[in-house]
């Protein structure tokens, strides 16, 4: 059996942190994210009713109400059920995260397979939905950044 050598532990122990420094970025996010999807899930009946009209002591610009118009739809287009399931999968990537910052593999795929999925989840569900390339981009960077941890977790 090889020993552990105390540079060895040192090396560990750096590493260890910047895996609960991507975890805690993860809590940040799917926390988030998670109790707005629910939310918006819950309440979805008063979501939609929302125009540019309702915020008539603001007054807005054009590209304020466009902006609010093109989010309304795109609620609209998901439906109830797309913004529970997202809650859902980024309650499944807190969790997995939660594994992970306990140095368990199980995490990772949790993590992995919820992420892989929220990038699914808005081309079911809403119509004409383009997935931008940065949300492509992140998920793959934080599934290869966790990955490069797979070793050090049971």
């Amino acid at each position: 059996m090889i020993e552990e050598t105390p540079s060895d532990s040192h090396q560990n122990e750096s590493r260890i942190r910047i895996l609960r420094f991507l975890c805690f970025l993860t809590f940040l996010w799917s926390g988030l994210n998670g109790v707005v999807q629910g939310i918006i899930g819950l309440f979805y009946v008063y979501f939609i009713a929302v125009t540019p009209e309702s915020f008539q002591d603001i007054q807005l610009t054009e590209d304020q109400i466009t902006m609010i118009n093109e989010g309304m739809s795109l609620i609209r287009t998901g439906g109830r059920p797309y913004f529970i399931l997202n809650s859902l999968l980024f309650g499944a990537s807190f969790l997995g995260a939660i594994r992970m910052w306990q140095l368990r593999k199980f995490g990772f795929h949790l993590y992995s397979v919820s992420q892989i999925l929220m990038l699914i989840l808005p081309l079911v569900f809403i119509t004409g939905f383009n997935m931008p390339g940065i949300n492509i981009f992140l998920t793959a960077v934080f599934i290869l950044a966790y990955s490069g941890f797979y070793k050090y977790m049971k």
